[in-house]
């Protein structure tokens, strides 16, 4: 599974800031839409008490395959830091994976 790593951490939070760099909110909308295009798989990272956690918001599918083979293989991601589960799982039915089962990793 995934760890929350230093790596994923900062890419979580440089996702954030350039989404906020933005002007409007629609502009923000849209920018993390194409963020979430381009990427194979993308996280949202939920802070907390014990680190925080990562909720799969696309390629639940894709990691599937990889884990299968059993081979490893590099894969485009993306993350941005969200408040809650819920937010993540809004931003995975919208623009991610759709209504899936997919994991939360802590």
């Amino acid at each position: 599974m995934t760890e929350l790593t230093p790596d994923l951490i900062s890419l979580a939070v440089s996702t954030g800031k350039a989404l906020l760099a933005l002007g409007s909110p629609e502009e923000q909308t849209a920018a993390l839409k194409r963020a979430i295009d381009v990427s194979e798989v993308f996280f949202g990272v939920v802070p907390d008490d014990d680190g925080g956690h990562v909720v799969l918001i696309k390629g639940l599918e894709l990691l599937k395959e990889i884990s299968a083979s059993d081979k490893a293989r590099a894969v485009i991601q993306g993350a941005i830091v969200v408040t809650c589960d819920e937010e993540a799982i809004a931003m995975r039915m919208v623009f991610g994976d759709g209504e899936v089962s997919a994991p939360t990793l802590h």
